[in-house]
């Protein structure tokens, strides 16, 4: 046996990693543009500097230029509230192409900054990751697990984890994080050759007041590993085998060889289970088999492979191997009967040494060693086989098996024959069909069937005829020839046949009509005999099957000229046909006609009381149609052609319904289209009117006539005929109008003959404090028209004309009233003034936060209203001496305004004093003595609520939490436990976030004892 070489592939792309031998040079964001508390730039700053890294702070704007940062190793970003754009998140997937590890800062929301830039990254990548949902409050204790907590030496769980987001990804994610079955913290591995990689976790908190260094220190080493690649490994192999054994040993031989690098033996492309080492042996091979090794190792995020050299195993010359034949004449034979199985051997050795051994269903049979056996014994599907035992061209003890044969056993059997009929009972000439069912009659026996003794029919086990007449009788023999059969005949049962005869069904249709409108409905009844059980009736139109499986049939679809027919199917036996068709009905359609009607009025436009008649007019009405008319939406039931109304007083709308008694128009029943009767009211209208002003004759009418028909005519009791009358006395007018319908309209107008003009009201309005905004207004009486009013001064002089007047100045006037007939009315009026407003305030207040001052006011009179503002922290704002409580200095303004409008205004600061008034106790005694058990925050009136208290043993490990309560309340703080049970005396850590009245806050940490 011999063994070739020959390369099948090219080798693959070696590759290795190394891990930094320096330091990182890490970017961190700053976080404290987002809150002044938010100091987790500084702690991942000072961790970083603390392992010996070049670490520094950079702004926001640091991710606006990949150039910036494209020497970097690590950018960390240390806040997840902080927006970063589209174009900051493209620079950093290109710093992570490059090779750079970033951390992102994710979030208590799944929408927020670092969430949905942590999934940029996956989605652009082509990874799978999803935010599920989000949790509030204390998520502790929070499971660190995976490649960053093998570095972590103070336990792997955090006692503080406040509020987060949790996902899940596909297998380039590893969860770090987890609590209550989520993932809040992952570690991602762009499986790209060179990518970089990224950690992310979904709470800042504990970063924030430093929970947890020792995860920070793992997360920072983590991300200053190196992603680019160095000097790699490769792989070759050779191969030697034994002459007469085939048995293979390989071996692998590595140059550049890395720690962690692990082989793989491969048959065709395929690992060989447990071959992993440097030697690899097996005695499996086939010619044609192709051997390789391939060596592989974990790079950064992705893994990578060497394959060595391949080798091809070449043609193989076998050793000399005997091949061992059996052959029998008689596999098949009856049960008792011998049988003789003979031996061949082909491509023989040297076989003087050989011996045989036969074998039935593979057991060895005593005695059975000749080159040749016979038995009697043998069973129905027993196998036959030889085996040749011999010595190998190598002087190997070998064995070759021949092939084996299944004997097929008879027994002796007894033919048996039945026959059975699909049909017993017929009708005359229907078909039969008969069928023989042979037992134990061998492959291929003899049919002969036979009716009253007489042969019919061919050798075959079925038999068909439809020649059979009432009460014959049919059989059949079974002849076999089958050498193991006990006897080579048997004959079947006897089948007798009932031969009914044939019955003739009938069926007629008639109809409740054969001429119709179009549209109406058509019955149609079928009578049939003889047509026994359950018949079914089929109708049809024009031939197309319509209807359901009944006696009649109704329809109001058919069109002139169709037909109706109904097939009658028995389902009875020994019909002629089954299925009989009746005579058609042909049906005559007559076309309907459309009816018009439409209605016309005498007259469209009348007077009040006026009488109309209408008509209705129209084709297609028929013998003996009916009215209905519709008045303004009241049916008169009036059936006549002609409408009367009498003395209509309003607007009439009017409708006719005619009703068709004819049997084939569209439509029975139409309606007209509405008309309207306008009823036209004249009416005069009074345009202008004036009285008679001191007996001059001077009185005037005119009046208007609207509605109706024009021209209209005037008819005066004073016999004049126009619409316009002047000069009039005193007294009585009428007039009549008459338009050009005729209808009349008639009004009556009195003229009064008017005296001088009335005051009827002076309303007076004192000046104010500087002697202007006096006003005075006048109300002449109803019947005063036209009139002059002139003002005068306590000196006769003319100083204003009108009924409303303004800024005239304190003193004495007199009013005359002329009207347009020089009746003249005189009055006389006082305009006052008021007086000025005098305010005293103090300029000054200054007080401490959280107390409160009182505003005090003096004026020089009672009669006045306040106004302060701003209103903030003042106890009243209408009030002359206020209450001021506010929570930093304030310019407030009062205004004072009397009834006469003068005010007078003043300003006066209060000064308030910030005061910072919280007592933090350094130590306490948890023993329950009822003194100093609880360890709490006290503050003054200016403290609003104590927004956290966090404690912490000097572990970092959180054991007390406490959020949004009110100071000095002892029971709200901590009683020295945690997990339950009260602490050992020691030293421990607490953070304080206080908030002032004035919405400020401050921050306070330091150290307390626990003592007994």
């Amino acid at each position: 046996m011999k063994i070739s070489t020959r390369t099948l592939f090219c080798t693959l792309v070696l590759l290795s990693i190394a891990l930094f031998s320096q330091a990182a040079k890490i970017a961190v964001l700053e976080s404290q543009s987002v809150h002044t508390l938010h100091n987790m730039d500084e702690n991942w700053l000072a961790t970083a500097t603390n392992l010996g890294h070049d670490a520094s702070i950079v702004e926001q704007s640091f991710l606006d230029d990949y150039a910036n940062f494209a020497d970097y190793d690590v950018i960390m970003t240390s806040s997840g509230l902080i927006e970063i754009p589209d174009n900051r998140k493209a620079n950093l997937y290109q710093f992570i192409q490059n090779g750079g590890n970033v951390y992102i800062q994710s979030e208590y929301l799944v929408d927020l900054p670092g969430n949905t830039t942590f999934k940029y990254f996956a989605d652009n990548l082509g990874n799978v990751f999803n935010w599920e949902g989000e949790a509030t409050g204390q998520l502790a204790p929070m499971e660190i697990s995976g490649e960053l907590a093998n570095s972590i030496t103070d336990g792997t769980v955090m006692d503080y984890y406040w509020y987060g987001t949790y996902g899940s990804g596909d297998a380039n994610f590893e969860a770090f994080l987890t609590h209550d079955s989520k993932s809040w913290g992952f570690l991602y591995c762009p499986p790209v050759m060179g990518y970089g990689k990224v950690v992310t976790t979904s709470d800042q908190d504990w970063v924030r007041i430093d929970a947890k260094n020792s995860l920070m220190v793992s997360i920072i080493e983590y991300l200053s590993q190196d992603n680019q690649l160095g000097t790699m490994p490769t792989v070759s192999i050779d191969a030697t085998n034994s002459a007469c054994e085939n048995t293979y040993t390989f071996t692998a031989t590595i140059e550049n060889n890395l720690s962690g690098s692990q082989l793989q033996w491969q048959i065709n492309g395929v690992p060989v289970s447990g071959a992993t080492e440097d030697v690899y042996t097996t005695s499996t091979l086939q010619d044609g088999d192709v051997v390789e090794c391939q060596i592989s190792f974990a790079a950064a995020c992705a893994t990578y492979a060497h394959v060595s050299n391949p080798i091809l195993i070449a043609p193989v010359n076998p050793l000399s191997t005997p091949e061992l034949a059996i052959a029998t004449d008689n596999p098949n034979f009856c049960q008792g009967q011998t049988v003789t199985f003979t031996t061949n051997i082909t491509q023989a050795p040297d076989l003087s040494t050989a011996t045989y051994q036969w074998l039935v269903n593979g057991q060895l049979i005593d005695g059975a060693v000749a080159s040749s056996f016979a038995s009697a014994q043998l069973n129905d599907t027993d196998m036959v086989s030889c085996q040749l035992n011999y010595i190998d061209d190598c002087g190997d003890a070998a064995q070759v098996l021949s092939n084996a044969i299944q004997v097929s056993v008879m027994a002796p059997i007894n033919p048996s024959l039945a026959i059975i009929a699909d049909l017993t009972t017929i009708c005359q000439g229907q078909v039969v069909q008969f069928t023989a069912t042979a037992t134990d009659a061998g492959t291929d026996p003899i049919y002969q069937w036979q009716i009253d003794g007489q042969d019919v029919g061919t050798n075959s086990p079925m038999f068909t005829t439809s020649q059979l007449a009432n009460g014959q009788n049919i059989n059949c023999t079974v002849t076999t020839q089958e050498t193991c059969s006990m006897t080579n005949e048997a004959n079947s049962n006897t089948i007798m046949i009932t031969v009914n005869d044939v019955i003739i069904p009938s069926i007629e249709i008639v109809a409740s009509a054969t001429t119709i409108c179009t549209g109406q409905p058509v019955s149609f009844t079928a009578n049939a005999a003889d047509f026994g059980i359950n018949p079914t009736f089929q109708w049809y139109i024009d031939g197309n099957a319509i209807g359901t499986n009944a006696t009649s049939f109704t329809t109001s679809g058919l069109m002139n000229g169709q037909s109706v027919t109904c097939v009658l199917t028995a389902n009875e036996d020994c019909y002629s046909s089954n299925a009989v068709s009746s005579d058609p009905i042909s049906i005559i359609v007559t076309e309907d006609v459309m009816p018009t009607v439409s209605i016309n009025s005498n007259a469209n436009t009348v007077c009040p009381g006026q009488n109309v008649t209408i008509v209705a007019e129209g084709e297609n009405h028929g013998a003996s149609p009916e009215y209905v008319w519709t008045v303004n939406g009241v049916v008169l039931a009036e059936n006549q052609a002609t409408l009367s109304l009498e003395n209509i007083q309003e607007l009439q709308t009017i409708s006719c319904e005619l009703i068709n008694n004819d049997a084939c128009t569209s439509s029975n029943v139409i309606s007209s289209e509405a008309i309207t009767i306008t009823v036209e009211e004249l009416l005069v209208e009074v345009l202008e009117l004036a009285n008679e002003n001191c007996s001059n004759a001077d009185g005037l009418i005119e009046v208007m006539a609207t509605g109706g028909a024009a021209p209209y005519t005037f008819e005066w009791s004073n016999a004049s005929t126009e619409n316009l009358l002047t000069d009039l006395t005193a007294g009585s007018y009428e007039v009549t109008v008459i338009d050009a319908l005729g209808c009349t309209q008639s009004t009556s107008v009195q003229i009064e003959d008017l005296s001088g003009p009335e005051i009827a009201t002076i309303d007076i309005i004192d000046a104010d404090c500087d002697g202007r905004n006096s006003q005075v207004n006048i109300s002449l009486s109803a019947t005063t028209n036209n009139a002059e009013v002139t003002w005068k001064n306590d000196a006769g002089e003319v100083v204003f004309t009108g009924t409303n007047v303004q800024n005239l100045a304190p003193g004495t006037y007199e009013i005359d009233v002329t009207n347009e007939a020089g009746c003249t009315t005189t009055e006389t009026l006082n305009i006052g003034q008021f007086t000025g407003v005098s305010l005293t305030v103090n300029d000054h207040v200054k007080m401490d936060l959280g107390t409160s001052a009182r505003l005090e006011t003096y004026v020089n009179t009672n009669d006045v209203t306040y106004e302060w503002f701003p209103a903030d922290g003042l106890s009243c704002t209408d009030c002359p001496n206020p209450e001021a409580n506010p929570t930093a200095t304030t310019l407030y303004t009062v205004v004072v305004t009397n009834a006469g409008g003068c005010s007078a205004t003043h300003e006066v600061l209060v000064q308030v004093v910030p005061k910072e008034d919280v007592f933090i106790p350094n130590a306490f005694s948890p023993n329950g003595d009822g003194i100093n058990d609880f360890f709490t925050v006290y503050g003054g009136s200016n403290v609003a609520m104590i927004k956290n208290l966090r404690i912490f043993d000097r572990w970092g490990t959180e054991v007390y939490g406490n959020e949004d309560f009110m100071p000095n309340m002892e029971q709200e703080g901590w009683n020295g436990s945690f997990k339950g049970k009260i602490l050992d005396m020691g030293v421990y850590i607490y953070f304080v976030e206080v908030e002032y009245i004035d919405g400020s806050t401050s921050v306070q940490k330091g150290d307390l004892s626990i003592t007994k």
